[in-house]
């Protein structure tokens, strides 16, 4: 977390200087608006011909499920698995609420983080940019003859393939429901510059119920004519009022009250309320006039179907769980919804900005399951904000222009690197474009950008030729700070070395070593390698401690003096980066100590939190864990097939949030969000922050990675698999999984005495060199490929399992190949 401690402070002092009222309202352009009735936008259904039963005047009459204006919009029901249904009597703690993100690449909010769960959270647009915050946070109530109705359940859940959320709130007389998205729709984009939620209202009781209103509260702004107006001190406005009803200020001067009128037994209303976006110099008239032409009905159908064409692009999963199914297209979305329209893959959550290593998760996972082209907008934007910048950044603002790039800088002679870039970040865009070379073999784009990810490799900061600091940005470096005992608000300076710096930099390196190769210099590639070399040295002799057989993840820079206590995010990270040779014997010590000193009998990995930190933190039982870290850990087990992997996969259903996303940090081992601090003032909005997309890449990948084993480098024509079947499945298939842009299917079967049974059956576009390995729980009696004996090596390894290596296999386009690993005596 970058901001674990500062922000928390500052923000107290902010709000203060947000409460005065500096805005000039007058200032504000509406003129071209006027309210019209309009029966698409907002149908009142009667209920008439709905029919309820009621037998006994003490019973309640039986409705729909659903109101009549969702059960009229069928399309709206194919819901996620992944939501919460909450009985108010006894309401989880908001640490367990799941964020939900809404966005078009324009306009952005959170719904479901806290209660009601249908209030608004961090809004912003009408770019994704935040300036000096964002926009104050909208609760809904309903309000009945002056009194506050207080909800007995609360659900929220989501169309399955795009963000639009429903979230409904019900007591015995009234249920109201709202649908929330960000439209998208090329007919006319002005009426993308709005959040959209459309409140159903549906009386449940057998009385006729009166003066109901649905008040929008709001923290900041004003009620001005017909709507809510709010400023966010730097140029930007937002704008509330509702099509077809009348609205009026409440209580407060920062409530808009919605006239919902009187409902008869079993009636409902409906009325779209538009959140509207606007720069100073903009009449938000127009926006609200493109909302009211298009209808409320072909802008959910319009966003709908973008959205299912992207997702269709997506592989899919098939096992036995349905929740697990849906897992890698939920993270995707998420990934999705927080990149902004030009490309720039944000955090929106507190963040904004677009941050040189955060792309890195989304670089592993997009690749894998057929999402090149969003993949390749992000790594655009990052160069050609350096571009325009003439430099890297650790963040970069999102609404630069890249469309017609200036003369690139002269990137050899910009200087060493400093501030947050010393170290740390700039590898991480380095192996981005690895990623990125692997999945599409594009090799043109790397020569165009050569010289800049030279740069990012030979102008980080060194220390004695061949160690690195921290970065002082790294998302793990207040927990880890808090888990040691140390002062969170003491970053990290060249008084500490880095062995996370080090690992990235080396793999960074020997990436550019082979782009050089690749691009015939010959020079540039020894330079690589020759850091390469220096590095690994420094970090062997600095880093590893014989006598406790694990590496240090920091060192004293002026004594060499390691620090005797591993760490969960960089302990993990010689093998989930790939760094150093998994055969290694320090390698292996470090990995089977650090299982030793943070392993739990769940099989997560995590630190326990300092005492003196417990004290801040009381609701901290345990410890803490970044939001990637799950995923480092499950990849390490993995790759050394550890039998220990079956259990740390199965955390799929506790360490994602109840929504399916991710968050930056949670409170272990509940997966809880680690809620340092929330406010409504769009300052901060919350810390740590929520609905991620880096870490969103990285559980996603390391999910996938467990179940596949897959990897592909299609530079070279070559692909890695290493399935492994959960021992409560029997079979699992992964329809479409992308190698470019040519598609495989991969099913996997268990067999007798636990083989197994592997199926890849592959479309026109896609062959490649297969290095096929197999983990089994058995003795192994052979392989058989296309039904021929094939050969292939075993080895029982260290911790009891069978590791089957088939020997690499040409797999052609256009067909299937059958592999059967068969095993004798099961152990």
């Amino acid at each position: 977390m970058r901001t674990l401690g500062f922000f928390s402070l500052a923000a107290l002092v902010l709000i203060c200087l947000a409460g005065c009222n500096f805005t000039d309202y007058n200032s504000y352009q509406d003129a071209t608006y006027v309210p019209q009735p309009n029966a698409e936008n907002t149908p009142s259904e009667t209920g008439d011909d709905d029919t309820w039963i009621d037998d006994d005047d003490d019973q309640e009459p039986h409705l729909p499920a659903l109101p009549k204006w969702l059960r009229e919009r069928p399309y709206l029901q194919d819901r996620s698995l992944w939501g919460q249904e909450i009985d108010m009597a006894d309401p989880p703690p908001v640490r367990d609420l799941g964020a939900m993100g809404v966005g078009n690449g324009k306009v952005f909010g959170i719904l479901g983080n806290q209660y009601p769960l249908a209030s608004w959270h961090n809004l912003g647009g009408p770019t994704y940019q935040k300036d000096l915050k964002w926009f104050t946070d909208k609760e809904p109530w309903l309000i009945v003859r002056g009194h506050y109705l207080s909800p007995a359940t609360q659900t929220i859940s989501r169309v399955r393939t795009a963000p639009i959320v429903i979230a409904t709130a019900a007591n015995q007389a009234l249920e109201w429901t709202s649908v929330n998205f960000a439209p998208i729709y090329g007919a006319d984009t002005a009426a993308e510059q709005a959040l959209i939620s459309v409140w159903i209202v549906r009386n449940l009781s057998r009385q006729a119920i009166s003066e109901i209103y649905l008040e929008i509260d709001s923290n900041l702004g004003k009620f001005r004519e017909s709507a809510f107006l709010e400023n966010d001190y730097s140029g930007r406005w937002l704008s509330i009022r509702p099509l077809d009803a009348a609205a009026e200020p409440g209580d407060a001067f920062n409530d808009l009250w919605i006239d919902v009128g009187e409902l008869q037994p079993g009636e409902e209303r409906a009325i779209v309320v538009p959140y509207v976006f606007t720069q100073t110099n903009q009449n938000s008239g127009e926006v609200f006039q493109a909302i009211q032409t298009a209808g409320v009905d072909a802008l959910l159908e319009s966003t709908l179907a973008w959205w299912n064409e992207w997702a269709g692009q997506i592989a899919t999963i098939e096992t036995p769980d349905p929740k697990f199914n849906e897992l890698m297209l939920t993270l995707a979305l998420s990934i999705k919804v927080n990149q902004a329209a030009n490309g720039a893959l944000s955090q929106m959550s507190q963040y904004s900005n677009t941050w040189l290593r955060d792309t890195h998760g989304p670089s592993l996972l997009y690749p894998l399951i057929g999402l090149n082209d969003d993949f390749k907008a992000m790594l655009d934007y990052l160069w050609g904000a350096a571009v325009i910048t003439g430099n890297l950044a650790n963040a970069v603002t999102l609404d630069l222009d890249t469309s017609d790039l200036p003369a690139e800088p002269d990137w050899r002679n910009l200087g060493t690197l400093g501030g947050r870039i010393r170290a740390e970040s700039p590898s991480a865009l380095v192996l981005e474009h690895e990623n990125y070379l692997k999945a599409t073999g594009d090799l043109d784009t790397l020569e165009e950008r050569y010289d800049y990810l030279w740069h990012a490799v030979m102008h980080q900061e060194l220390i004695d030729n061949c160690l690195q600091p921290f970065s002082s940005d790294e998302t793990f470096e207040d927990v880890m700070e808090a888990t040691f005992g140390e002062n969170i608000f003491n970053e990290p300076d060249d008084s500490t070395l880095s062995f996370y710096s080090s690992l990235l930099l080396m793999r960074a390196a020997g990436f550019m070593e082979r782009l050089a190769t690749l691009l015939g210099k010959d020079e540039d590639a020894a330079d690589f390698a020759d850091l390469v070399e220096r590095v690994r040295v420094c970090a062997e002799n600095t880093f590893w401690m014989p006598d406790l057989g694990f590496y240090a993840v920091k060192a004293d820079t002026a004594t060499r003096e390691p620090y005797p206590r591993p760490y969960e995010d960089i302990s993990t990270m010689p093998i989930w980066l790939n760094a150093l040779p998994l055969t290694n014997p320090r390698v292996v010590s470090n990995f089977e100590t650090v299982m030793d000193e943070l392993g739990h009998r769940d099989g997560a990995l995590y630190s326990r939190i300092s005492p003196i930190y417990n004290l801040l933190f009381p609701q901290v039982k345990a410890g803490i864990q970044t939001g990637m870290s799950h995923g480092y850990w499950l990849n390490n087990l993995d790759k050394m097939f550890h039998p220990t992997a079956d259990q740390a996969f199965e955390l799929w259903k506790d360490v994602p949030t109840a929504a399916g996303f991710t968050d930056e940090a949670v409170v272990v081992p509940e997966y809880g969000h680690l809620s340092i601090f929330r406010e409504p003032f769009g300052i901060v909005c919350d810390t740590s922050a929520r609905f991620r997309s880096w870490e969103a890449g990285i559980l996603g990948q390391a999910f996938l990675y467990h179940l596949t084993g897959y990897d592909y480098d299609y530079y070279d024509g070559t692909a890695a698999l290493a399935p492994q079947l959960p021992p409560k499945w029997d079979t699992m298939a992964f329809r479409q999984l992308a190698y470019n842009e040519g598609r495989f299917d991969l099913t996997v079967t268990r067999t007798e005495n636990d083989g197994r049974r592997i199926v890849l059956t592959t479309d026109a576009a896609t062959d490649f060199t297969l290095t096929l390995t197999v983990p089994l729980d058995a003795d192994f009696a052979g392989v058989k490929i296309n039904g021929a004996a094939a050969a292939a090596t075993a080895e029982v390894n260290k911790y009891g399992r069978t590791v089957v290596r088939v020997a690499p296999f040409e797999v052609p386009e256009d067909g299937e190949t059958v592999i059967e690993v068969l095993a004798g005596a099961s152990r």
